[in-house]
């Protein structure tokens, strides 16, 4: 009987082992431990014209394309896969005649990004002040109070889907502070305010 060569044995090995990562790597298994994924699938869905990622703040420039609110809360998942330690993060959508601008505070989008899927998401008192403290937080109290206070006097019958959305928010934050609905509370008024777009 002939004896093996262990060479040829190692050889074998490398060329399996070659196999197997190009394959993993044609069907994008890596595509999730790069560290740029999510500029990544931005901009292979949408037309990226600016993406970056610093501690003060990150954002993507992109051309309006679909439903906004979806296309902002899909920059903010993406925005937040890659730059997860900014202090800010900003949405530009460029529309034909017009320039939106987005903004939320980083407290806000690693808390509700951390929350997405979960049910029992505690928030901790420490992220409560940040959030609290923020500006956006203080224009998203303000308009959603004035949607409660209307609601109270006159009834749902008379709100927009957009008013009335503040309302509930509103009125969950009094019963409840700060809590996961209030996150996404702030992200929708945010992503649906006309006073961001000029």
């Amino acid at each position: 009987m002939p004896k093996k060569n262990p060479k040829n044995k190692w050889q074998v090995w490398l060329i399996t082992i070659l196999v197997i990562f190009g394959v993993l790597w044609f069907f994008g298994f890596f595509d999730s431990f790069s560290s740029n994924s999510g500029e990544k699938h931005l901009k292979e869905n949408y037309e990226v014209s600016n993406f970056f990622c610093v501690n003060s703040g990150a954002g993507v420039k992109m051309k309006s394309l679909g439903n906004r609110q979806e296309q902002v809360t899909d920059g903010l998942i993406y925005l937040y896969k890659d730059c997860q330690n900014s202090e800010s993060y900003y949405i530009t959508i460029l529309e034909p005649t017009k320039s939106c601008q987005y903004s939320f505070n980083g407290e806000i989008i690693k808390l509700w990004y951390s929350g997405i899927g979960q049910d029992n998401f505690v928030i901790p008192e420490e992220s409560k002040s940040i959030i609290e403290a923020d500006k956006g937080f203080f224009l998203w109290k303000s308009f959603a109070k004035l949607s409660y206070e209307f609601k109270m006097k006159n009834g749902i019958s008379q709100m927009t889907d957009s008013q009335l959305m503040l309302a509930l928010g509103y009125e969950d934050y009094l019963e409840n502070g700060i809590t996961k609905s209030t996150l996404s509370n702030i992200i929708v008024y945010e992503a649906n305010n006309p006073l961001n777009c000029e």
